[in-house]
């Protein structure tokens, strides 16, 4: 479907944000996303916002990366705020018609629990997004606070970074497109390779199957944890 590809991207693409020394993730994942979107887009039109966003993205990137490597590139100079400026702009795009696209899947395959998580992460990444700006902005009103309020901010990242891809890894669990396994596969005429056919079709569903089953297992032990810790909190209470 797309959610697997989706998944090594945005890790690319957001993970080495926070590095000291630059290693092209960004452009990578953010080329690799471009698929992942393009795959995802034929089943919710937010997606191919994404993939529009994420070439801005990956094209910011690249400016970047040109400067730096030609040696026209200062930190903390105008080129440099201006390219971190449209790259988290251009971010906030993505993870804004990710989510939208996430939740418009999971609202048709009635999946309320991951379209409620997609909602949380939305908020949650939006709030980031504002603060990022905000510290930018403001940081020059008190320089010798801003590197302590920058640390709390990309730990709330982190936060959402992790959230982001767990939801992303639910949705490669739980999500998947049922017209594609209703549709009949052309007989060969050869009777061993469709007999062939069949028994990796068989091991396929039995696999997708069993992964369905665990990440239905987990979610349900998550909830129990949780409302076992509420049963607590009340009796202390």
């Amino acid at each position: 479907m797309g959610f697997g590809l989706l998944l090594g991207s945005y890790f690319l693409a957001f993970a080495f944000s926070l590095a000291r020394i630059y290693l092209f993730m960004d452009i990578i994942g953010g080329l690799w996303m471009l698929y992942a979107f393009y795959k995802l887009s034929q089943y919710n039109r937010y997606f191919w916002n994404a993939l529009i966003t994420d070439a801005a993205f990956t094209a910011a990137s690249t400016a970047g990366a040109v400067l730096l490597m030609t040696g026209n590139f200062t930190a903390g100079g105008f080129a440099d705020i201006l390219i971190d400026c449209l790259k988290a702009v251009f971010a906030a795009g993505i993870h804004i018609f990710m989510f939208f696209g996430i939740r418009g899947i999971a609202a048709g395959a009635e999946s309320t629990k991951i379209a409620q998580k997609a909602n949380r992460n939305l908020r949650m990444t939006c709030v980031y997004y504002f603060l990022f700006f905000a510290v930018l902005l403001t940081g020059s009103l008190y320089p010798a606070y801003v590197g302590y309020v920058s640390a709390v901010v990309y730990l709330y990242w982190l936060v959402c970074f992790v959230l982001n891809l767990v939801l992303i890894y639910t949705c490669f669990g739980m999500l998947y497109d049922d017209d594609i396994e209703k549709k009949e596969k052309k007989q060969s005429r050869i009777p061993i390779l469709n007999k062939m056919h069949e028994k990796f079709d068989s091991l396929e569903e039995k696999k997708n199957q069993y992964r369905r089953e665990s990440m239905e297992l987990a979610m349900e032990e998550a909830e129990n944890v949780h409302n076992r810790k509420k049963k607590k909190k009340k009796k202390k209470k």
